[in-house]
């Protein structure tokens, strides 16, 4: 078998391995750009709802001490 031979045997297997090499790296990379992307919506997201929650809990403080102060006169 002669050098040639094997050249034209490995050539396309050896392309090819190439090429899906390079599909795996390229799908890996826009698949973390997804990911990344996906994560920063979700940071946003967190951070609104702590907001409102934090909000929620100021207002539910203040609602109380009116109770409390309410409560307190009914008793005067």
């Amino acid at each position: 078998m002669s050098p040639i031979d094997i050249f034209n045997q490995l050539a396309f297997p050896l392309a090819m391995c190439v090429l899906m090499a390079w599909y795996v790296k390229y799908m890996s990379d826009n698949h973390r750009a997804d990911m990344n992307a996906l994560h920063a919506q979700h940071k946003d997201a967190e951070n609104k709802i702590t907001e409102a929650i934090n909000n929620n809990t100021l207002i539910m403080t203040r609602i109380c001490e009116r109770l409390g102060e309410i409560k307190d006169d009914s008793n005067n």
